[in-house]
C-alpha cells in the first residue's frame, strides 16, 4: 500500500507532549557541560554530542531531510501536527534553515507503537533512558496500587505491582526488572514532587544512571520538610563549601560568558547578605591577591563593556584621570562586590556603600576596586570629591580618588605629617 508523503512547513509542527519530556541531543550536551564539567568522561561525551549534532545539521543543510517524520493531527490546533518520530530531524532542519520537511501522517491508534519502536531501535540510548521512557508511554505501571516505591517494599510485597506487566515492559525494552523498579520509584517521586522534575529528567537524558539519580532524589526529598538550621560557627564542615567553590572556579576559563554573568549575579547577592566583618575579611583577601599590570597600575574595567579585555591604567598623580579623556565624568565603576571578582559586571553597578555613607560622591567614578579605598575616610552622600587629594599618612598631594587608593594600599604609616589643605 503506497504511503502518502506530505511536505509540511516546520511552523506547523510541534513535538508530542511525551517526547517533549525527553531532552534533545544538543540540550543533553549543554547539560553535561553545565552540571558535570568536572567529570572528564562526561565532558568528552558532551563534546562528541556537539560534534555529532553539528555534522547532522550540516548534512541536512546540504541534502535535506531524507527520512520523513511521522506525525499525527494536533487535537488542540486544527491544521497542525504533532511529531511522534523525528523530532531531532525537525530541530536539525530548523537549525539548518529549512522551511519545510517531509512528513507521513500516522493513524491515532498507532501512536505509542511508533514511538516505542523508534526509541527501542536507538543505539545511543542507555538502559536507564529506555526504562524511564517505557513509563512515559505506560504510566499505569508506575501509578498502579501505589504504596511507596523503595526496593524493600517491593521485595517484601508490601507494595503490590502487576509483576507481569512490569516484567513484560522490562522484557520489551530489554532492561532488567531491577532497573525498571528504579525507574518506577523515580517516576513516582517526580510525580509527588514535580518541582524536582526539571532538574532530574534532563540529567537522565544527559546520561546520568538511574541509581545515581535515585540517590540524589532521596537526599533532596529527605530535606524538603525539614526546617533549615543555620550552620554552627564552630562547625568544622564549613571548609567543604569553600573547597567546593574553589573546585568550580578552577574551571572558570571553560565557562561560557553566560555562566560567568550568572555566577557574578549570584555572588553579588551572596555578598550582600554577609555580615560586615565577613565582607571585610573577603575584601582584605582580594586586595592582597589583586592582579596588577606590568606598569604597576590598577586594572580598571568598564562595567558597560562586558567581555572586553581589562585595560591597565595608572592613575597615580593624574589629576584629570577621573574625568575621562574629554573632561566628562566616567559612568562606570569596577566593584568586586558587583562583579564577584570576575570582571563580569552586574547590569546595575552602584557605588560601594557603607550604611548611609559611601566613599564617592553621587556621580560614580572609575576605581580599581572597592578594597583599595578601605583607608579613605567616608564621605557623606552629596559631598563633592575634590579634583586632587592628599595622603593623610605621608602628606603627598595631587592624587585622584583611585590614585590615592592605590597609593595608600602601599604607603606605610611611618611618618605622621599633618595633612596639607
Amino acid at each position: 500500500m503506497p504511503i502518502d508523503i506530505y511536505s509540511f512547513p516546520v511552523t506547523w509542527l510541534a513535538n508530542h507532549p511525551i517526547l517533549d519530556r525527553v531532552s534533545l541531543v544538543a540540550e543533553s550536551a549543554g547539560l553535561l557541560t553545565e552540571y558535570h564539567h568536572g567529570d572528564p568522561e562526561r565532558r568528552e561525551r558532551a563534546s562528541d554530542l556537539r560534534d555529532d549534532w553539528a555534522a547532522w545539521v550540516q548534512e541536512i543543510r546540504d541534502h535535506g531531510v531524507l527520512e520523513p517524520l511521522k506525525v499525527v493531527k494536533n487535537p488542540d490546533h486544527e491544521g497542525r501536527y504533532l511529531v511522534i518520530d523525528g523530532r531531532h530531524r525537525l530541530q536539525a532542519a530548523r537549525d539548518a534553515g529549512k522551511k519545510e520537511v517531509p512528513c507521513v501522517i500516522v493513524h491515532e491508534g498507532d501512536i505509542h507503537a511508533h514511538m516505542e519502536g523508534s526509541v527501542i531501535a536507538r543505539r545511543h540510548w542507555t538502559k536507564s533512558m529506555l526504562a524511564y521512557f517505557a513509563l512515559l508511554l505506560h504510566p499505569e505501571v508506575a501509578v498502579e496500587n501505589r504504596h511507596g516505591g523503595d526496593r524493600k517494599a517491593i521485595k517484601s510485597q508490601k507494595m503490590r505491582l502487576d509483576l507481569t506487566t512490569r516484567e513484560e515492559l522490562a522484557e520489551r525494552y530489554r532492561v532488567s526488572p531491577r532497573l525498571m523498579d528504579d525507574a518506577i520509584w523515580i517516576y513516582r517521586q517526580l510525580d509527588e514532587h514535580p518541582d524536582l522534575r526539571p532538574r532530574i529528567e534532563p540529567s537522565l537524558w544527559a546520561g546520568v544512571p538511574l541509581m545515581r539519580l535515585r540517590l540524589g532524589i532521596e537526599g533532596a526529598t529527605a530535606t524538603l520538610d525539614q526546617p533549615r538550621r543555620p550552620a554552627s560557627p564552630d562547625s568544622a564542615s564549613w571548609g567543604k563549601y569553600v573547597n567546593g567553590l574553589r573546585t568550580r572556579l578552577v574551571l572558570w576559563e571553560s565557562w561560557t560568558e553566560e555562566q560567568r554573568i550568572r555566577f557574578a549575579g549570584d555572588w553579588r547577592r551572596l555578598v550582600t547578605d554577609l555580615p560586615d566583618d565577613a565582607r571585610e575579611v573577603m575584601r582584605a583577601a582580594l586586595q592582597a591577591d589583586s592582579p596588577e599590570s606590568e606598569d604597576d597600575g590598577p586594572i580598571v574595567i568598564d562595567p558597560f563593556h562586558a567581555g572586553d579585555d581589562p585595560t591597565p591604567v595608572n592613575h597615580d598623580n593624574d589629576a584629570t584621570a577621573a574625568h575621562g579623556a574629554q573632561g566628562e565624568p566616567e559612568t562606570g565603576l569596577c566593584n568586586l562586590y558587583e562583579t564577584g571578582g570576575s570582571g563580569i559586571p552586574s547590569p546595575e553597578p552602584t557605588p560601594f556603600a557603607t550604611g548611609t555613607e559611601r566613599h564617592l560622591s553621587e556621580t560614580p567614578q572609575v576605581l580599581a576596586a572597592p578594597s583599595q579605598v578601605s583607608s579613605l575616610a567616608s564621605v557623606p552622600v552629596g559631598t563633592p570629591v575634590p579634583d586632587t587629594l592628599t595622603c593623610d599618612r605621608c602628606g603627598r598631594h595631587g592624587f585622584t580618588v583611585s590614585g590615592l587608593a592605590r597609593h595608600q594600599a602601599l604607603c606605610a604609616p611611618s611618618t605622621s605629617r599633618p595633612v596639607s589643605a
